[in-house]
This record gives C-alpha cells, structure tokens and sequence, in this order.
C-alpha cells in the first residue's frame, strides 16, 4: 500500500508539472521565480523548486538551463536574495537572457549532493526541460553548492549530462576528504557527516563518490569549467581551488581560475558575472 501511495503521489506530481508547462502567462513577473512543489520519485517526499523563464524567446540551438546549487544551511530561495547589489539570478539571466534559470533544494541544508538529492535534481532538471526545452545546460553554485555543480557536471543522468557544457563553481572543493579534513568549519565537518552516513574514514567511497577529482574518467572533456576562489576563503581553502583547477586541466579542455578578496561566502555580482563571462565566451 505504501508503494502504491508514493506512486500516486509521484503521478499526481508529474501531472501537475505537466500542466505546468503551458501555465506560464504573459501577465506574470518575469523577476519573480515560480515556486514549484514536486513529490520525489525516489521516497516520496515533497521538495521544492524556484524557476524562471527565459526574459526572451530563442533558437532551440541557443535554448540554455541554468541550474543553481545554494550554499549549506540556505534553500533554493539563496539566487534570488543575494548578493544585495544583484541577486545571483539577475546575473545569470542577463548574461544568458535566452536561459532559464532553476534554482534547487536538493535536500535542504545540508545534503552535498547525497543519494536522494541527486534523484530530486535529476527529477526537477527533467521537468524543467518539460517546459523549457534546452540543448544546453550551464551548472552554477556557491559553497556546498559549488561542490555539488563539480560533482552533478558527471553525476547527472545521461540524458541530462549530454547536455551540460559549462561549470561556474563558486568557493567549491573537488576533494571532499580534504575539505573535512582542512576546513576550520566545524558546521561542514558535520554537514558533510549528516549527508554521507558517517566520518570519512567509514564512509570513504561517499566522499570519493562526489569529489570530481577522484571521477575524472566520468567527466566530460567538452565542459568549461570556472572556479571562483576567495583569497581568505578558510571554509573552503582556496588552496583546494587552486589544486582542483591544475588537476582538471589534465582532464578537461577549458579551465580557468578567478581568484577575489574576500572571506568565504557570497562574493558581490561582479564576481559572478566575471565568472560566467568567462564561461560562455
């Protein structure tokens, strides 16, 4: 009976997704994300999605979905609310006015990317691309959600990842055993213990499973990547860009570093917009 109940609910869900796709009207504020809620096809929990349409019409060659991944401890609502200048979606939309722009939960605050938080990434990707249909797809995050950009560019579903072509991490690591072990956050020490079951001398191949650099076979050698490092990041060391972004280069064709002054968190507009500048020239 339970398995019948989450499968009602997940249909139930999809229709309404469904119906999504010719909902948006012309009256509505382009400035302002729809609030989507799904049920996840992979327990039958309910999540939550923000999305946003393109602000002008495209070829389908240059129909682009930008997908955001916010930091630990904020919620899909993090790229409409900052930075105070200009929310981060702003910046992507104007740089990418044919794009449109998907914010994700993925499992709340702390979830790096775990199991369940990537079948609900995949799940809101796909109806996305239902009613926004993309040959291309540009990953952006901040903190633990440029980790989890790294980490989805080749844990995506196939049909998904064949259309990723660029990453603009922000603040991230592509070796989570050495974020454990060298950021001065006892708040990600404990994040990532709550996402992956455990320490990660116990739950070793979890860590591993979502650093980029112990997956470079998987990565796709097309894709740009981006980095974006603060100077006095020590939450996230900017030696741990530093490092990812010469270890990347062996295995990717375009890679490029941008370091700013600043302690860890969510640098100004102009750190994002040089970063995607850099990403679709």
């Amino acid at each position: 009976m339970k398995g019948l109940k989450k499968q009602r609910d997940v249909l139930t869900s999809n229709i309404q997704q469904y119906r999504n796709t010719t909902a948006f009207g012309s009256d509505s504020d382009p400035n302002v994300p729809e609030k989507e809620t799904f049920v996840s096809s992979f327990d039958g929990q309910q999540g939550f999605y923000a999305l946003s349409p393109p602000f002008m019409p495209s070829k389908a060659e240059d129909a682009t979905l930008i997908v955001y991944f916010h930091g630990m401890g904020s919620t899909y609502m993090e790229p409409y609310l900052v930075p105070k200048d200009k929310s981060i979606a702003q910046v992507c939309r104007d740089q990418l006015r044919q794009g449109a722009f998907l914010s994700v939960d993925y499992r709340g605050k702390a979830s790096w990317l775990n199991q369940a938080a990537l079948a609900d990434v995949d799940q809101n990707v796909q109806a996305a691309l239902l009613r926004f249909p993309a040959r291309k797809i540009i990953l952006v995050g901040t903190s633990m959600g440029g980790c989890s950009a790294l980490s989805y560019s080749y844990l995506a579903a196939p049909d998904i990842k064949e259309k990723i072509v660029g990453v603009l991490a922000c603040e991230g690591a592509g070796d989570l055993v050495a974020l454990y072990k060298e950021t001065d956050s006892d708040l990600v020490r404990k994040g990532l213990i709550e996402a992956f079951g455990g320490l990660p001398e116990i739950m070793g191949n979890e860590y591993a499973h979502h650093s980029i650099l112990s997956n470079l076979a998987m990565v796709n050698r097309k894709v740009r990547y981006v980095l974006l490092s603060a100077s006095q990041d020590d939450v996230v060391p900017s030696a741990l860009q530093k490092s990812m972004a010469e270890k990347l280069k062996g295995a990717v064709d375009s890679v490029e570093l941008i370091e700013f002054p600043d302690r860890h968190g969510v640098p100004e507009a102009a750190v994002y917009e040089k970063g995607l500048q850099a990403l679709v020239r």
